[in-house]
């Protein structure tokens, strides 16, 4: 069965389930399960790599198993989970760097309407 990303009004069904499960864990408790765990992790790592790439804020020590041939996947931040970019444009891209911003102290640019 393939998963189901959107529900009716284009309201993400993960989301929709974990506020069903939420606000009525008595009947709705079933729809804490591991497919919405995956959406939902999934869309935190879109989100979190579109913006930081794959730049960590922190050391981490733990030890991870080698595994073979990642098929164009990188380590996603915090080395959790893989994932793959697309190939845009530079022109498309964000101009973020890390670098420059990480001692700026008014990194937050701000934007007129």
């Amino acid at each position: 069965m393939p998963l189901m990303v959107w529900a009716s009004g284009n309201q993400l069904a993960w989301y929709q389930a974990y506020n069903a499960a939420k606000h009525d864990r008595h009947n709705e408790f079933e729809q804490a399960n591991l497919e919405n765990l995956v959406l939902a992790i999934s869309g935190l790592i879109a989100l979190l790599s579109s913006q930081f790439y794959n730049q960590d804020f922190h050391t981490v020590d733990y030890l991870v198993a080698g595994y073979g041939d990642q098929h164009g996947f990188i380590t996603a931040i915090g080395s959790y989970l893989l994932v793959k970019y697309p190939q845009w444009p530079d022109s498309d891209r964000y101009a973020f760097d890390w670098e420059k911003l990480k001692n700026d102290p008014d990194p937050f640019g701000t934007l007129q309407f």
